[in-house]
């Protein structure tokens, strides 16, 4: 079956599903693209665009395959307008295609506490100090929408019991038996997060350690005549540490214009450009330490028995690294399970959506003020525990390799104190020592 509508547009309908197509001219296309993104159609629905062929050469001269090209791309941007979700939540959810998180900065997300920061955060002013810096705090920015949702839901409510007289009023008594099993998946919701936190910390923690380990031994270790391996030991320890910042932030496949930016400050070229060729920047580093390592072994750039319990002591903190980086991927790539989350959100929207009902037949109108709140509450605890379920993108991986760095510079500028010092009391070979 087939609808003409002024002799331009067709509608058909087939066996696998509606199927809209259109003949229009070039200058219309975003017309019809606003008009027909406003379509609700149930099923898959697919647009195809298929302009005359003769028209298409008359009015743009391009060639069949330009003219392929740009239909199926009018169908994607179309498609997606279509797949937009329509329904009251729609203010405060994330579309894929439009809204985008906010970054979070390391400064106001992660910081490390010395004996000042933590005087202050002991202090009473705690409490007014969080208070005032309410609206600057990104959980608030994230539940504000949903706040503002139910809020003016309540609102709703008490309108149309007050002035159309209907009485849709509920009892208190099951939301007060929801009360406990919601708590429940809240605090539970909220620990788990918590725990994949403090397991990252614990984890970027022994990044730290582990390079200044490596770089120490180097450093001491090896020869002096063998500084060329020394130093660029020293680079890949801190490409390591970036590598795998932008690594978790960005993904396997991340911008490689972005890797080149941070990392050409340490690697010279010939490293630069065999580290980007990876499909695994950070795996690559460690690999190429391992061959550093090697290079050393074969050069005998540690003396003697000791320095074969060097080279192995060496390697031993080159694995804990790589598995620095393998626990650093479980953790960004396995959520808390999906259906969790979804049954936490779900009893939350229930909960909230319902919950004026029960509220208007002791506090009338002042049960818009107190939906805000219960929802400030409630929301707020859950975004906490969504926030730090990812927890790299809130540890301050810039100030972690800012520390890796600063290590490196602090053992490099410190090792002809340390030679010198120790020189005075190493024995000349055939001094006698008397009393």
């Amino acid at each position: 079956m087939a609808i003409r509508i002024s002799g331009r547009y067709k509608f058909a309908s087939g066996n696998h599903g509606s199927v809209l197509r259109a003949t229009v001219p070039s200058k219309l296309r975003p017309l019809r693209t606003r008009a027909l993104g406003a379509l609700r159609v149930q099923g898959r629905v697919t647009l195809r665009v298929r302009a005359e062929q003769a028209q298409e050469r008359e009015t743009t001269g391009s060639s069949d395959e330009e003219t392929s090209k740009s239909s199926h791309s009018e169908d994607d941007r179309v498609n997606a307008s279509i797949k937009k979700p329509f329904n009251i939540f729609r203010t405060f959810m994330t579309v894929e295609a439009g809204v985008k998180e906010a970054p979070r900065t390391t400064s106001s997300c992660f910081r490390l506490y010395g004996p000042e920061e933590w005087i202050g955060h002991r202090s009473s002013a705690r409490y007014w100090r969080h208070v005032i810096g309410t609206p600057q705090s990104n959980v608030f920015k994230g539940i504000l929408p949903p706040i503002t949702v139910f809020t003016l839901l309540a609102a709703a409510f008490y309108t149309l019991q007050t002035y159309t007289g209907l009485n849709i009023k509920l009892p208190m008594s099951p939301f007060s038996l929801a009360v406990s099993p919601l708590s429940l998946l809240l605090v539970f919701r909220t620990n788990a997060s918590y725990a994949r936190w403090w397991e990252a910390r614990t984890v970027l923690g022994g990044l730290i350690n582990g390079s200044r380990d490596l770089i120490r031994q180097a450093v001491l270790w090896f020869k002096e005549e063998e500084k060329e391996l020394t130093m660029q030991l020293v680079r890949y320890v801190n490409a390591f540490a970036v590598s795998l910042k932008l690594h978790l932030l960005t993904g396997a496949g991340g911008d490689r214009a972005q890797f080149r930016r941070q990392l050409e400050q340490y690697l010279k070229p010939k490293e630069l450009e065999g580290a980007l060729k990876s499909p695994s920047i950070p795996q690559h580093v460690l690999c190429m330490m391992t061959a550093v390592m090697k290079a050393a072994n074969q050069r005998k750039a540690c003396d003697g028995y000791a320095g074969q319990h060097i080279l192995h002591q060496m390697d031993h903190t080159l694995t804990a690294l790589t598995e620095t980086l393998g626990k650093c991927e479980r953790i960004m790539r396995t959520p808390i399970p999906l259906s969790y989350t979804r049954m936490t959100s779900r009893c939350l929207m229930l909960f909230l959506t319902l919950l004026p009902l029960g509220l208007m037949g002791d506090l009338s109108w002042r049960v818009i003020p107190a939906q805000a709140i219960i929802s400030f509450l409630l929301l707020g605890i859950e975004e906490v525990g969504v926030q730090i379920e990812e927890p790299f993108s809130i540890l301050g991986l810039d100030t972690l390799c800012g520390i890796v760095h600063s290590n490196t510079h602090s053992i490099l500028a410190d090792q002809a104190v340390f030679e010198s010092v120790v020189s005075d009391l190493v024995q000349p070979q055939g001094a006698t020592i008397t009393a």
